[in-house]
């Protein structure tokens, strides 16, 4: 309306200018009358003019109105847009004052546009990003920047959520920022499946505990702190007593069952600087960092067993378990991850092997008798192969007739180079290799 207006009056205008060039003219020609053909033709030349203005008029007011219109429909079909998009869109101003958002703000944050017009976007601030990182996207905002973010906002109803935000900056024609756009998606579900996927890859299934992945990067973690405030770290390696035998009579759901409150009362026996994983089966692994005095281990240790000594009560079952813990000490015993990890191991076999139900530190001693035991089975399975074990019969004598009623099969070794080694040698070592069956056979 206001474009029309400018047309009519700029067209007015123009007749008065040429009706005031008349009247002049028309004076001039009275006193000059010699100058009437020069009148008249000025005349037709102002009448040609109005002519062609004539002509041009309509097609400028169509030309204008036909721009206008489209203008008008553009700017109808992105308001359109903006409404009707599932993205979260709001603008606000230099202040970061919010002007404008759209439904898929309200749909997301459970915000009115009525209650978000007038503030700024801390209405949906969830506190889980430092003041630094704000400081930071205003900064770069303010000097013109497009910003591309992942925010945790908080939703009216105190919901978290996760928004992957784009702040684009609009400009007034001498380059300055006067508004700012915000558009971003909910990626909630996309990052906790995410999220979901990384804990599944880096946790027991069964426990919920870390699991040996995610073990090794904590002890890792763990050593490079410990060396930095020269402090002890002690590892430890706990084994069931017995557990086999339980998961074999009583089924795997009662085993599960048992690792699971066997994971609780570990996690409630450790201090919250330390870390409890299930290295798989049986087996579980405690890091404890910061240690002064290898009498704070000593303390968890017995703390550890005795919680594990209580009975667990799962269904109509009342179980009685035991555990068996090997510990070892950085820098005392050594340095890298992998040798403390093979000395944790070491020691809680010797737990084992002095009667379970307790822990034991490595000693250096250990490792001597643990590559004895590997020599050993080694031999063992060539024992097998070359056929090395004999068969030697000790009768039994009925002692009233003095008559030879059986006889006992006792299975020996023939060493090619040891000659006969005794069986209280071999034969724990054939149990716990899995050799006993075969040979057995």
């Amino acid at each position: 309306m206001k474009d029309m207006k400018g047309v009519a009056l700029a067209s007015v205008g123009l007749l008065l200018v040429a009706g005031m060039l008349l009247l002049a003219s028309l004076g001039h020609s009275e006193a000059q009358p010699h100058a009437a053909a020069r009148f008249h033709q000025y005349l037709n030349g102002l009448y040609t003019l109005f002519a062609i203005y004539a002509l041009l008029m309509p097609v400028i007011f169509i030309w204008h109105n036909r721009n206008r219109r489209q203008e008008e429909a553009k700017l109808r079909r992105l308001s359109s847009v903006v409404e009707h998009a599932t993205d979260i869109i709001y603008i606000t101003d230099r202040n970061g004052v919010i002007e404008y958002v759209n439904p898929g703000f309200e749909l997301a944050t459970g915000y009115a546009r009525s209650e978000a017009t007038g503030k700024t976007p801390r209405l949906v601030k969830s506190g889980k990003h430092s003041a630094e990182f704000y400081q930071d996207l205003w900064s770069k905002a303010l000097e013109g920047k497009e910003i591309r973010e992942m925010f945790i906002n908080r939703r009216k109803d105190g919901s978290l959520f996760y928004e992957e935000k784009t702040i684009t900056p609009i400009r007034d024609k001498t380059g300055a920022v006067t508004h700012f756009v915000s558009t971003g998606k909910d990626v909630s579900e996309r990052v906790l499946g995410q999220e979901k996927l990384t804990h599944l890859a880096h946790h027991d299934n069964l426990t919920g505990l870390p699991n040996r992945t995610l073990f090794r990067q904590r002890l890792s973690e763990a050593l490079a702190r410990t060396r930095r405030n020269e402090k002890l770290l002690a590892l430890m390696f706990l084994d069931l007593d017995n557990f086999k035998r339980i998961n074999d009579s009583l089924g795997h759901d009662v085993g599960d069952a048992l690792l699971q409150q066997v994971a609780e009362r570990l996690k409630e026996s450790i201090r919250e600087t330390d870390s409890v994983s299930r290295l798989g089966g049986d087996e579980f692994t405690v890091i404890l960092e910061g240690i002064n005095h290898v009498n704070n281990v000593i303390a968890i240790a017995q703390k550890l067993v005795h919680a594990i000594s209580q009975p667990f009560v799962i269904g109509v079952h009342t179980l009685h378990v035991s555990v068996s813990i090997g510990i070892t000490l950085y820098p005392l015993d050594d340095s890298e991850a992998d040798l403390l990890i093979k000395n944790a191991d070491m020691a809680m076999y010797h737990a084992k092997e002095l009667g379970r139900n307790g822990f034991q530190f490595y000693a250096a001693e250990l490792s001597k008798r643990v590559t004895e035991h590997m020599r050993l089975e080694g031999e063992l399975h060539r024992a097998l192969e070359r056929e090395e074990f004999v068969l030697h019969y000790q009768p039994i004598v009925d002692a009233r007739s003095g008559l030879v009623t059986s006889a006992e099969v006792l299975l020996r070794w023939q060493h090619p180079e040891r000659g006969l080694v005794s069986p209280a040698e071999f034969i724990p070592v054939l149990e716990e290799s899995g050799l006993i069956m075969p040979v057995t056979e």
